[in-house]
């Protein structure tokens, strides 16, 4: 399980951890960033896409999702397991929630709240479901000190269909505990993927920019880390020329923009669309929308692959964005998988901020710390991790069948085909 606590042992970047600000209690302090490391295909993408799929049962199991059309969960086909399994421990108010589920891909098993006010875990509530033919039977037991009466609970659990979670009901009817946790995985969890989509679009960003003239100020200012030349942008919905469209911002409206970049040459001031921006500034530009929020609201958010297309001192400076209380006061928090191995050092990550994914044969993936190698503070962690001191890293080469089919004259790709 990857956790953000941060390690008392290790001493350095202390200015880097969070506390007192996100209501912590004294003897916790927690990371402003982590990184996770591995292979392709290890089953990083795979760990944000939970998350994200965490969101959004818990934001729209109950008020959106149909009956009898299943909990949205794919079946793991790699691995035995038909159900999956989500947990996370989070810290509210200076209490430590445990909230998680288990989800066949018909209906939710199992669902949990414990709190741990004193330290001690209490539990809040605990939903349990079975299956028998197509019948599903839901049960609840609720602890002493969950708020509410026994018959509101019942209640909540009665309009709560088989995929639907029981957190989600209970907060529609103004249950204090659930509406804590909906409220956090709703406006404190900003996740950059979107479930069944591969890749990231540039509309938040650019509806911000739209409709918060103010947002303007931040986003040049981190575009020009990445190109001085950036003067500023110019952002028009389509079909309004005159830019003064004072409609509300709506995430159903955000992708009838157009962007343009103000770019400063020799012979003055020119205008580039997007479209013609390299692959670094569009990913840049893409992903400034939930940097420069999260920074703003104290909020989480979860990248992949941060540093995509991008200069590594440009990676390096969003991560120090995080690490620094001067650019993040309100204790803001960054999780992102990665590939660029030259951050794995002490100028930029913590030996607790940074995690490993593998995945075994059996198809299934684990995350475990670098601490779990005691690697010592002079250590060169980037030259470990490359020679696989902790694994993490592809281990298969090139198959000698392919030196072979790359030099058989018999190979039906012929020059012939390719050129016409």
């Amino acid at each position: 399980m990857l956790s953000l606590l941060a390690r008392k042992a290790d001493k350095t970047l202390p200015g880097a951890l969070i506390g007192s600000e996100r209501g912590l209690p004294a003897k916790d302090k927690v990371l402003p960033a982590t990184a996770i490391y591995g292979a392709n295909a290890s089953g990083k993408t795979n760990f944000i896409l939970g998350l994200a799929y965490m969101q959004r049962a818990v934001a729209d199991s109950q008020a959106k999702w149909k009956s009898g059309a299943g909990t949205r969960i794919d079946k793991n086909t790699s691995s035995e397991k038909e159900y999956g399994f989500f947990e996370v421990l989070i810290y509210l108010d200076g209490v430590k929630y445990r909230y998680g589920f288990r989800a066949s891909s018909f209906f939710f098993e199992e669902e949990w709240l414990y709190s741990y006010p004193l330290g001690r875990e209490q539990m809040l509530f605990v939903r349990k479901s079975q299956r028998d033919d197509e019948v599903v039977e839901t049960t609840l037991e609720t602890g002493p000190k969950v708020s509410g009466e026994k018959r509101d609970h019942e209640s909540s659990l009665r309009r709560t269909r088989e995929n639907s979670l029981f957190l989600s009901s209970a907060a529609q009817d103004n249950q204090p505990e659930c509406i804590a946790i909906q409220r956090w995985f709703s406006t404190k969890l900003i996740t950059s993927i979107k479930l069944n989509v591969s890749s990231l679009d540039e509309t938040f960003t650019s509806a911000l920019a739209y409709n918060c003239p103010n947002f303007k100020d931040l986003l040049v200012p981190l575009l020009r880390a990445a190109d001085p030349c950036i003067k500023d942008i110019v952002v028009q919905r389509e079909g309004d020329q005159s830019g003064e469209d004072s409609d509300q911002f709506s995430r159903e409206n955000v992708q009838k923009h157009k962007v343009k970049f103000v770019i400063s040459g020799s012979n003055g001031d020119v205008e580039m669309p997007f479209e013609k921006q390299s692959r670094g500034i569009k990913r840049l530009y893409t992903i400034s929308a939930g940097l420069i929020t999260a920074l703003k609201f104290g909020r989480i958010y979860v990248v992949d692959e941060l540093e995509t297309s991008m200069h590594p001192h440009v990676a390096s400076q969003l991560l120090a964005l995080f690490q620094n209380r001067s650019s993040n006061p309100k204790g803001a928090q960054l999780i992102f998988t990665t590939h660029e191995t030259r951050l794995l050092n002490l100028h930029h990550l913590r030996r607790d901020q940074v995690w490993f994914c593998e995945r075994s044969n059996s198809g299934e993936s684990t995350l475990f710390s670098l601490l779990e190698f005691s690697p010592r503070k002079d250590e060169n962690f980037e030259v470990g991790y490359l020679g696989g001191r902790y694994g993490a890293v592809p281990v298969a080469g090139i198959d000698p069948s392919w030196l072979r089919a790359i030099n058989d004259d018999n190979l039906t790709i012929t020059s012939e085909t390719l050129d016409g």
